[in-house]
């Protein structure tokens, strides 16, 4: 949704992406693998699957990319932290990134542009075919 409101800087398109975001642990029942058990402005830890993961995290960082909204990047050093304080559930492989706020900045910054450098008409850029990218 970021990507059309990008596109066509209709707010509507960014307002859903949003809302996308809010949608995952709005309601009860939810579960580890499909990341509706908690909300991800409060997740305390990386769970899930693999694939369905990433696409949330990376929904996010685009939300956060063009409203700079603070309870996302939160979320970012939740993870840099290793995870709530006062979470007894929280599993032991979590560990602390260790990352200073100038890593995290370039993280976050890395994430941001991660999202808009695979979108050519929109940056002018030319996507790299995947066989020629570094080894």
């Amino acid at each position: 949704m970021v990507e059309l409101y990008r596109l066509t800087r209709d707010p509507k398109y960014l307002e859903l992406g949003g809302i996308f975001v809010d949608m995952r642990g709005s309601q009860p029942g939810g579960t580890d693998v499909n990341q509706t058990h908690v909300p991800l402005r409060k997740e305390t830890e990386a769970v899930g699957h693999s694939v369905v993961g990433p696409y949330l995290w990376a929904g996010a960082a685009d939300v956060y990319a063009e409203t700079g909204e603070k309870a996302l990047l939160d979320v970012v050093h939740v993870y840099n932290r290793g995870g709530g304080t006062d979470d007894a559930n929280l599993d032991p492989l979590m560990l602390p990134l260790g990352l200073s706020n100038a890593e995290v900045d370039a993280l976050v910054a890395f994430m941001q542009r991660a999202m808009v450098s695979t979108n050519a008409p929109v940056t002018g850029e030319k996507p790299i075919p995947p066989a020629e990218l570094p080894k």
